[in-house]
Order: structure tokens, then C-alpha cells, then sequence
């Protein structure tokens, strides 16, 4: 189960946090709500069969990259040609494929940001060499996030313990929490024990996976220390908190509703950007604060509606999983909520 927040520091503080933390919840779901719905202006559709090719090609591309990064030069002289072939490729990929602006160029292929992620990727492999692709390309996606939130907040793009280390913790416990082939004993005990830890109690880990956890979390305390940085730590309790929460998303003899899934969905992806931001900048003023917490819904909305085959297949209920086809103005509501967020 998850643990009050303020149990990481002194009471006050984390009472602070959680009234911070509630009024952003309450925030983005009267966002939601109060978003109209309807067709976004997406430009000419591409057809079906673009899409298909589109699809079988990202897909190879991906398996070829994870083979590229495994095959990462040794020898220093041989990097920059290594890494200036494969920005080059990804790059005309992205335009020829996505029609990806040239300005993407120097938002996802400057050096810093390419670095990050080579390091990450050898990082990851070296952390655990039987991670699967997808694993490593799901928690690239949070390096990246916490790189541009580096940009937005005016810090050096860099790839730091706490990046490694944040972003490994989803595919060591996000993905077995969502797991519907999972006890859900074995689910409670996970949760239960990663709560007490990262509200500071030391306890000895019970297996691998849980030493590897332990791992990152020791990895992050030593950057941001509990008694200097204390809302990282409430930050990473509020992301717990919506994990364990979430449980109540997946088969139930009586599923959440509309309101309490949105409600389930804000806190959840909420509170992962605003610990990418805690734990890229260890303080964040209030408007920046806002700013993470929405960048977190909206990309867990747009989780959720990627995903909506497998979450019904699952038995996993979100607001698109669980809504009638078509999802023509969910969809809409979604675009128009981006919008507005940013």
C-alpha cells in the first residue's frame, strides 16, 4: 500500500507537498472536464497504407538500433563516426517517415541530447544485459522527457545518476505492477516494501529485482540527499502512491468510472513529470511545478489512448479503454487539452 507522503521528512513539509500536490490534481481535472471535444485539424490524412509501412517500418528501425547500441565503439576514435551515422540516419528517417520539422534537429539530435541517449542505452545494458529493447526504448522516453524539461528550465542537457536511475525504476517495477499475469499478493508486497524505502526505512532486499530497485534508489539518495532535497522524495512517494492506486484500474469485479479513472489517470501521470522535474532541478517554483504536473497528464492520456487494444485485451481500464467506439472526440478532447497545457 502506499504511505502518507510526509512520512519522507519533517510533518510540515509534506503536508505542504500534498496540499500542492491535491490542488494540481483537482487543477488538471477541471481541465479535462472543462475541454471541448471534437475533430483536431490534423492536416491531409496520410491512408492506411502509409500508416502500415510507416508502423513495419519504425518497428525494424527500433530492433536495428537496439543492435547498433549494443555494438557501440570501444575505441574513442571510432565514436563520433558511429554516433554521426546514426544521427544521420534517424534524422532523415523522422523527416522522410514522420515529416518531422528541421527544427527537430536541434531539439532531438543536438549532442547533449544524442549523448544521453547512447549513455543511457550502454548504461542500461551494462546494468542488466538481458533487458529487452522495448524496455530500454520505454524508459528512453522518460530520459527524454527529463532532458527537455533540462531545456525548459534553463540547465545543461546531461545524463545524470538520478536520470539513469529514475527512468530504469519503470521498467523494473511499472511494468511487473501492470502485469496482469501477477498475483496481486505479489503486487501488494512490492508495493509495500518499495513505499517504506523510499520514505527512507533500509531494508534488506528480498531478491534481484528488488536489489536492482534498491540500487536505484541508493543512486538517486546519493544526488539528492533526503535532508537537503525533500520534495524529490515526497515527489517519488506521490508516484508510488499512483501506482498503487492504479491497481484499481485492472480486472475488478467493479471497475472505476469515468471521474475516478481521470482522477486515478491525473495523479499517476502527473506525478511522474513532476519527479522528472524534482529530480532534474531538486527544487521547483510553483509555476514550474504546474507546468511538469500537466506535461505528466497529458502524456500518460496519451498512454492510455496508444494503448487501448491492449488495455481492453488486458482487462485494463482507462478513460479510452473503457469508452465507446468510435474515439473520435476523446481523441479531439485530448488534442485540445494538449494545447492548453502548453
Amino acid at each position: 500500500m502506499g504511505l502518507p507522503l510526509a512520512t519522507a521528512s519533517e510533518p510540515a513539509a509534506g503536508a505542504r507537498f500534498d496540499q500542492r500536490f491535491d490542488r494540481l490534481c483537482r487543477r488538471y481535472e477541471s481541465l479535462w472536464w472543462n475541454t471541448s471535444s471534437g475533430p483536431p485539424d490534423l492536416g491531409p490524412p496520410p491512408g492506411r497504407w502509409r500508416q502500415w509501412r510507416t508502423a513495419r517500418a519504425t518497428r525494424r528501425l527500433i530492433d536495428e538500433l537496439a543492435g547498433e547500441v549494443e555494438h557501440y565503439p570501444d575505441e574513442p576514435g571510432q565514436r563520433h563516426s558511429w554516433r554521426e551515422r546514426l544521427k544521420t540516419r534517424l534524422q532523415a528517417f523522422g523527416e522522410q517517415r514522420f515529416g518531422w520539422p528541421r527544427g527537430y534537429r536541434d531539439l532531438l539530435f543536438g549532442d547533449e541530447f544524442f549523448d544521453a541517449t547512447v549513455e543511457f542505452a550502454r548504461q542500461a545494458r551494462a546494468f542488466d544485459p538481458s533487458i529487452r529493447p522495448e524496455h530500454v526504448m520505454q524508459a528512453l522516453r522518460n530520459v527524454w522527457i527529463m532532458n527537455s524539461l533540462q531545456m525548459l528550465l534553463d540547465r545543461p542537457v546531461a545524463f545524470t545518476p538520478s536520470i539513469f536511475a529514475y527512468s530504469m525504476l519503470y521498467p523494473l517495477t511499472d511494468n511487473l505492477l501492470d502485469d496482469p499475469a501477477v498475483e496481486p499478493a505479489v503486487k501488494t508486497e512490492l508495493n509495500g516494501r518499495l513505499g517504506r524505502r523510499l520514505a527512507g526505512e533500509r531494508l534488506p532486499p528480498q531478491d534481484l529485482r528488488q536489489r536492482r530497485v534498491w540500487e536505484m534508489i541508493e543512486r538517486i539518495e546519493d544526488e539528492f540527499p533526503r535532508p537537503r532535497f525533500p520534495d524529490v522524495w515526497y515527489s517519488l512517494l506521490a508516484i508510488h502512491r499512483g501506482q498503487v492506486a492504479s491497481l484499481r484500474q485492472q480486472r475488478s469485479a467493479a471497475l472505476p468510472g469515468p471521474a475516478e479513472l481521470l482522477r486515478l489517470s491525473v495523479a499517476k501521470g502527473g506525478a511522474s513529470v513532476l519527479a522528472d522535474g524534482y529530480l532534474v532541478a531538486g527544487e521547483l517554483a510553483d509555476d514550474e511545478a504546474d507546468f511538469s504536473f500537466g506535461y505528466g497528464v497529458f502524456l500518460q492520456l496519451l498512454d492510455d489512448l496508444q494503448d487501448v487494444r491492449a488495455d481492453r485485451e488486458a482487462g485494463h481500464a482507462t478513460l479510452f479503454s473503457t469508452a465507446r467506439p468510435p474515439l473520435d472526440r476523446l481523441a479531439g478532447r485530448l488534442d485540445r487539452f494538449m494545447r492548453r497545457v502548453v
